[in-house]
């Protein structure tokens, strides 16, 4: 997604009623958005994996910050920084379960739960708030939410509408590593976040090299021709 676009769905995430279904997207679509994850990963995870941790630095006062411990492909763990933000909108998300909002009050509640209505709709009694819900469900939820923001635009960004109609989960992927390199976060960053193996896949991402090479030959181009018809100007007075 291009930055308007997913400006486009923050202000859909914001006019949400409150419900516990829509803290789910408030909480999930921008968590993904920021940190990369698989679904496969963000449905495995539970707040016990979440981490407040404070680093050293020489000099200057400590830095402190979120982390979430991620099972990736091949069962290779890595961490990746979470946002103060995300970290109050599961808090929200939470007690909207109700649940307590401390993430370490309850270690084993899974950060993307069942909604309670579609454990009504498929006869169950109880809902657990604690328990993890089906990747297939979440999808079709995502999938429900962006046809209804490209509903929004088709009278006046039809292009933009197409696009967000076919949006999943994992365009969230892709747009957190263009977003994240656009902004100027080194490649080999990015990489160790959404858990590339080798960097070459992340540096396919990689346009703004681009945009400097084209505008640097631009550059050169441009210079090249200014000389070429200054040059041609004064032979043509001496002649």
């Amino acid at each position: 997604m291009t930055a308007s676009q997913w400006q486009v769905v923050l202000e859909a995430l914001a006019r949400l009623p409150a419900t516990v279904s829509s803290r789910r997207l408030q909480f999930a679509l921008p968590l993904l958005h920021e940190t990369g994850l698989r679904l496969a990963e963000l449905m495995s995870t539970t707040t016990g994996d979440l981490t407040w941790e404070v680093l050293p630095q020489p000099g200057m006062p400590p830095l402190e910050g979120w982390w979430l411990t991620v099972r990736g492909k091949g069962d290779r763990m890595r961490q990746v920084p979470v946002s103060p933000d995300s970290v109050s909108r599961l808090r929200d998300y939470l007690r909207a379960r109700g649940l307590s909002a401390d993430p370490a009050a309850s270690p084993a509640v899974a950060l993307i739960g069942a909604n309670p209505s579609a454990r009504r709709e498929r006869g169950e009694t109880a809902w657990d708030p604690t328990r993890h819900v089906a990747a297939s469900s979440f999808h079709r939820h995502l999938r429900a939410f962006f046809t209804h923001c490209a509903q929004g635009l088709l009278e006046s960004d039809p292009a933009s509408a197409a696009r967000l109609g076919r949006a999943t989960t994992h365009w969230l992927r892709h747009t957190h590593v263009w977003h994240a390199l656009d902004a100027g976060v080194a490649v080999e960053i990015v990489q160790q976040n959404v858990g590339h193996v080798s960097l070459d896949t992340t540096t396919r991402y990689v346009k703004t090299e681009r945009v400097r090479r084209l505008q640097a030959m631009q550059q050169l181009w441009q210079a090249s021709h200014v000389m070429s018809c200054g040059a041609v100007a004064a032979q043509a007075q001496s002649c």
